[in-house]
C-alpha cells in the first residue's frame, strides 16, 4: 500500500502475514487466580453506592462564598 499527498509518495506499507499455525494463542483467564491472596471482599463491593459519591451527589454544585 502506498500513502500519496498532493500526488507525491510519502510512504510505502508493507504487511506481512505470518503463516498459519504459528499465530499465538490467546490465553485463556484462571478463574480463582487470586484465592492465594486470602482476601476477604464482601460480594456486592464494586456495585453497591459509593458512600463519598453519594454524598457529592447532594451538595450544591456551584458552593457557597
Amino acid at each position: 500500500m502506498t500513502l500519496v499527498r498532493d500526488g507525491r509518495i510519502i510512504a510505502t506499507v508493507k504487511v506481512e502475514k505470518k503463516p498459519k499455525g504459528l499465530e499465538e494463542p490467546k490465553a485463556q483467564r484462571r478463574l480463582g487466580a487470586w484465592e492465594h491472596l486470602k482476601l476477604d471482599l464482601p460480594d456486592d463491593l464494586f456495585i453497591r453506592p459509593d458512600p463519598e459519591i453519594e454524598a457529592l451527589m447532594d451538595a450544591p454544585i456551584i458552593p457557597r462564598t
